[in-house]
């Protein structure tokens, strides 16, 4: 698969953007949909994108879920538009929230986030079982359909990108976030 090349962090004196820019990260069933949308109704001066939106967005024919994308697209393709668009986000001038697909994550991502003070990583840490049953029952989601089993291993593989964050918030603590501020000043 081709990588994007687009460096979050440009070469030279140039900086990302103007603002802070915040990526939540967890698995499915974490949280992040609802803090997300908690959050961008008590901030309406933030720029608040959800990276599975914009991929439905520019993939969906009339009608098509998220999964009926991948499906038809295929992972390879559907990774490579999530990157894409990722890094199109983020060149926006001002404070910007996104909240990633639980598979956003790579760790080259995570390494040039780790030098870019404009950009912070939020975990939601959630344990396994609680996001199981938030999405045990979601035929919307195609990773679903592969049991529980398959999901357990792919949150331990995908759990060490996760820790990688800089901020790692519970189920409690993410229910006392309620706006933008709120998460800069974490």
């Amino acid at each position: 698969m081709r990588r994007n090349t687009t460096r979050l962090v440009p070469k030279g004196n140039r900086h990302l953007s103007l603002g802070m820019k915040i990526l939540l990260c967890g698995f499915m069933g974490s949280g992040k949909t609802t803090l997300f949308e908690r959050i961008k109704s008590k901030s309406p001066e933030v720029s608040c994108k959800d990276l599975d939106q914009l991929i439905e967005e520019k993939l969906a024919e009339p009608d098509e879920t998220l999964g009926d994308v991948i499906g038809r697209v295929g992972w390879e393709k559907f990774r490579e538009v999530e990157e894409s668009l990722l890094y199109q986000e983020l060149s926006f001038d001002g404070n910007l929230l996104i909240s990633l697909g639980g598979g956003s994550l790579t760790p080259r991502l995570v390494d040039e986030i780790d030098t870019n003070p404009e950009v912070r990583l939020i975990w939601l840490d959630t344990d396994f079982e609680t996001c199981w049953s938030r999405v045990s029952d979601d035929a919307g989601r195609p990773l679903v359909a592969k049991g529980k089993d398959f999901l357990k291993n792919l949150y331990n593989e995908r759990k060490p990108l996760y820790e990688r964050a800089s901020i790692h918030l519970n189920p409690h603590q993410q229910g006392l976030i309620s706006n933008f501020q709120q998460l800069i000043e974490n």
